[in-house]
């Protein structure tokens, strides 16, 4: 009878540790998918039954997954409590320091939990890299490093590194300046691993999205999918990548994910989304707002500020826009903030008129995205241009110059660039001495190319307020390189060549050029009011000094080219008055003489 009790003693206690065990893994499911609240669940019914150090790690990954860092630390501390000996708990600490950005004090605490693991649990390596992985500020090397001791230690030969191990690797690799090949291969090595294990193909798609070769990640995020139709993140990233592109996809991909998550409160913030992306904003905004009255997380509630302002701006209330805008930053972590949140914000600021805060912003807009891919820099810039944003299009040639060798740049690149300069200067938004810089350097790289001629005179016209011909050679030039079909096409162009040489002609006072460029312009434009013009100013001279006939001919000349032209018809007038007076003079004198009074 004993024996058997001892016997049931025994088959409960293991029944209990392999319940105990499977609901651990339970919650650890749950965590993968990113289901906090119900791993928060779970770990809380096992800790209730009994206290355990493992417990309270996972605890504080799904407090810090529901934005409760607070929490989380505590989770990590209680953990050390129930084992002081807890390096995964260790490796919690380590995770708030870096979350608090003391990267030396997290350092410390992986330490810590590499030595009391012995360096031979590789659960624990596996949570330092996923940890160090956080922050592209943590010592990446350090965990790298830790990898490597792992390896060499003769004790640790027999343990085979599975999907999960390789990803967090590349998910390291992926925060180093040059490590995304090396990302990418511990991806796809671990894909090869477990073919089933989205994360995988998940974070694959993270690291292409970052390089902005959005057809790569848009196949990763598919392939997480296929692999495991319940991993709610990929369906969130698809419906991110469609958002702008596809509203349908996007939509169906966000209700795929709703059904997965376990937190629809928080993912209701998708919809008001949605509802700005179909132009319903007043729509989203009350559903914003109403969202602000409920249970919400912190994180929800930073995204609605920046979601209102979207819309506030779209019914165009600026000064809305930019207070929700301003709350946003305030409340958001800075490495959190995305590059287009402060393109947006430079939208505002054009739109309440503040140019130099709106250029500040355009900087941090370009300096934010790490990106290297110079396709995209390109489209970026390219796109700018098009929607006549020429200062931040100008900011994104900038950065292709820096990233690109000379060898990756093409005649476009240079000619673009000095372009949006050029534009910039326009708009009143840059110098036309830059832009002129710009595009001289141009013409020496490229001398064969009209058009830097032609963009070096319209800066140099720009600056010539005073008429005194400095742009005319760059013009001659320009047009000397073209051919006479070429120009066919051209009048406006050709228009203010003529007209600017023909003002700077008749302001120095050189009348044979003078002469030969009218006859040029009057060709390009018979109507010409800058002809007009500079025949009425002649007759308006020869009137004065009593040239009558001469400034007879030169004011019918500009009446015939502008019927309208005021001061051609005021000299013929003022001459048709004189001779009115000179008349009546003369006979006046022939009368007093006929009478003889003199």
């Amino acid at each position: 009878m004993k024996t058997k009790m001892c016997m049931l003693a025994a088959l409960l206690l293991f029944t209990m540790q392999a319940v105990f065990a499977q609901s651990v893994k339970d919650a650890q499911q749950d965590l993968y998918y990113q289901k906090y609240q119900t791993a928060k669940k779970t770990l809380q019914q096992i800790i209730s039954s009994k206290p355990d150090a493992d417990a309270y790690y996972y605890l504080g990954l799904a407090d810090m997954g529901l934005d409760d860092n607070d929490a989380a630390k505590a989770d990590f501390q209680k953990g050390l409590q129930v084992d002081p000996n807890s390096a995964l708990n260790y490796v919690g600490m380590g995770r708030m320091a870096i979350v608090n950005k003391d990267f030396t004090g997290a350092k410390q605490a992986f330490q810590k939990a590499w030595d009391v693991s012995k360096g031979r649990d590789f659960d624990v390596v596996r949570a330092i890299l996923q940890a160090t992985a956080l922050s592209p500020k943590a010592d990446a090397q350090y965990a790298l490093d830790l990898v490597e001791q792992f390896k060499n230690d003769r004790k640790n030969r027999k343990y085979e590194m599975t999907a999960a191990d390789y990803t967090a690797l590349g998910n390291v690799y992926a925060n180093l300046p040059d490590g995304g090949g090396k990302a990418a291969t511990n991806y796809e090595t671990a894909q090869a691993k477990d073919a089933k294990y989205a994360a995988a193909f998940y974070d694959e798609g993270i690291l292409w999205s970052q390089a902005r070769q959005d057809s790569l990640a848009l196949q990763d995020w598919n392939e997480a999918v296929s692999a495991d139709p319940n991993f709610g993140p990929a369906f969130y990233q698809l419906f991110s990548y469609y958002r702008v592109r596809d509203l349908a996809k996007a939509q169906d991909n966000l209700n795929k994910y709703m059904t997965l998550t376990d937190d629809p409160l928080n993912a209701k913030v998708n919809l008001v989304d949605v509802l700005y992306l179909q132009g319903k904003f007043k729509d989203a905004v009350d559903q914003a707002n109403d969202l602000m009255n409920q249970p919400i997380n912190a994180d929800t509630k930073t995204r609605l500020y920046k979601l209102i302002a979207y819309s506030d701006l779209s019914e165009g209330d600026s000064l809305n826009a930019k207070k929700n805008m301003d709350t946003y930053f305030q409340r958001q972590d800075t490495d959190k903030v995305i590059p287009q949140d402060y393109k947006f914000y430079a939208d505002v600021m054009e739109k309440l008129g503040n140019d130099s805060m709106q250029l500040v912003y355009l900087n941090k807009f370009v300096d934010k995205d790490t990106s290297t891919n110079l396709n995209f820099i390109r489209d970026e810039a390219k796109k700018l241009s098009t929607d006549n944003n020429f200062k931040a299009a100008n900011l994104w040639y900038d950065k292709l110059f820096k990233v690109a060798d000379t060898s990756q740049l093409a005649l476009s690149d240079y000619y673009y660039r000095a372009f949006t300069q050029y534009g910039a200067a326009v708009k009143g938004l840059g110098s036309y001495s830059k832009a002129l810089e710009t595009w001289q350097a141009f013409t020496k790289r490229f001398p064969d190319q009209p058009s830097g001629y032609y963009y070096i005179g319209m800066c140099q016209r720009a600056q010539d307020t005073a008429f005194k011909g400095t742009a005319i050679p760059a013009f001659d030039k320009y047009l000397s390189l073209q051919k006479p079909e070429e120009l066919k096409g051209k009048t406006e162009l050709l228009e203010l060549i003529y007209s600017y040489e023909v003002g700077s002609y008749a302001t120095q006072g050189d009348n044979a050029k003078l002469d030969a460029t009218l006859e040029k312009l009057l060709t390009v434009n018979p109507k010409s009011s800058v002809a007009a013009n500079v025949y009425a100013n002649q007759a308006y001279k020869a009137a004065q000094a009593k040239d009558y006939d001469k400034a007879t001919g030169l004011s019918n000349k500009a009446l015939q080219i502008n019927p309208g032209n005021q001061t051609a018809t005021q000299v013929l007038s003022y001459i048709q008055q004189m001779k009115a007076y000179e008349a009546k003079m003369k006979a006046y004198e022939a009368a007093k003489k006929k009478s003889g009074q003199q």
